[in-house]
């Protein structure tokens, strides 16, 4: 897909607005946009190797936009790791946290990471054909986001469980979606920390919505779809 986006991109010489990741990137902190590109696993591979493709395309016309942010979570969004973390919440349940404690994780609502796409995009014109910015999103460690969440869900006392990392990792090795996850729990057990101040100096001001009100929205919505389920 991506050899034909770039393809067609160059031929007409369109704009290839691309939302990128942190799988390329070692654990660190402030990660700026000219940092070496390193993948630790193979989903970071396949990421550095699409980044490559579209940027082979700028030499033959294209112009990309890439824009790199932690895990994005917002607007229902089911696979993302938000949605493991508050499955159990609609009814009550413990939020399964996967961080160990005062280890901080770059979160991306995508309403406010689309609206950065979006501003990027009127300015597309000022910028360098390949143009790549860091989103930093918000930056959390266990204890922050818990206290986020448990504001969010209007409940100080809603218990926290752990995801069983050890039962995953048995389960892997016969099940291949599970061993994938496992092998990003790095990003949890380390940080990986974008730094914006390219992307500040861009725009001037970047989108950017309350940690607890983001979390509000995706909870309500999240709410909404378990109605929805339980009355089909």
């Amino acid at each position: 897909m991506t050899l034909a986006v770039a393809d067609a991109a160059a031929e007409i010489g369109a704009v290839v607005l691309f939302p990128g990741n942190v799988y390329a990137y070692q654990p660190g902190e402030a990660i700026a946009e000219d940092a070496p590109l390193d993948p630790p696993t193979r989903k970071g591979e396949l990421r550095v190797e699409v980044e490559g493709i579209l940027r082979e395309a700028t030499g033959r016309g294209a112009r990309v936009i890439l824009l790199r942010g932690g895990d994005f979570f917002g607007v229902g969004h089911a696979s993302s790791w938000m949605s493991h973390i508050l499955s159990k919440t609609h009814t009550g349940g413990a939020i399964t946290m996967p961080a160990p404690p005062n280890v901080r994780h770059a979160l991306a609502y995508l309403p406010d990471f689309v609206a950065t796409h979006a501003d990027l995009l009127e300015r597309s014109g000022e910028l360098p054909a390949w143009s790549t910015f860091h989103f930093a999103g918000h930056v959390a460690a266990r204890e922050d986001l818990v206290e986020a969440i448990r504001g969010a869900l209007g409940d100080p006392r809603r218990k926290v469980s752990n995801i069983p990392w050890p039962l995953l990792r048995l389960v892997g090795f016969v099940h291949a979606p599970t061993r994938e996850i496992v092998s990003m729990r790095y990003l949890w057990n380390e940080e990986v920390l974008m730094n914006q101040d390219l992307l500040t100096r861009t725009l001037g001001r970047v989108p950017h919505t309350p940690l607890r009100d983001a979390l509000a929205a995706e909870i309500a919505l999240d709410d909404a779809s378990a109605q929805r389920s339980r009355a089909a």
